[in-house]
């Protein structure tokens, strides 16, 4: 059966409800307070009752290479540059290439992944690829 891949991983706008129910809507993380108590005096959802700034696109970015090459099957180039342009693609060629170099991904025209050595060490590639 086909798997869902929840809404925070593909940076799709979802709201949380209840204490500690994490919403993003709008380039913003919400999370709503973890004390019963004090959420009871206010449940409407944070992200109605407070605005706060959006993240920057050298955030979002990150968060989306973050959750999105621990899918098995990695990125869409073409997804990401329809996302964020090819800037910031080019700006990770290096890296990119020396991760590839290393066995721990594979970039061909159509989509960047992880390999299974490179899902052993993915923790450590992705602090290369985003320092």
């Amino acid at each position: 059966f086909p798997v869902t891949i929840p809404a925070y991983w593909n940076l799709d706008p979802f709201i949380g409800i209840g204490p500690s129910g994490a919403s993003f809507f709008e380039n913003r993380h919400y999370q709503n307070t973890t004390n019963f108590d004090q959420y009871l005096q206010n449940t409407t959802p944070l992200i109605f009752r407070k605005k706060i700034p959006p993240l920057s696109q050298a955030t979002l970015f990150k968060d989306f290479l973050l959750t999105n090459l621990r899918r098995p099957e990695g990125i869409s180039n073409s997804k990401l540059i329809r996302r964020f342009g090819e800037i910031p693609l080019n700006k990770l060629a290096p890296k990119l290439e020396k991760l590839r170099k290393l066995g721990l991904l594979k970039k061909n025209t159509s989509r960047l992944q992880v390999t299974q050595k490179g899902l052993l060490l993915l923790d450590s590639a992705l602090l290369e690829l985003l320092e």
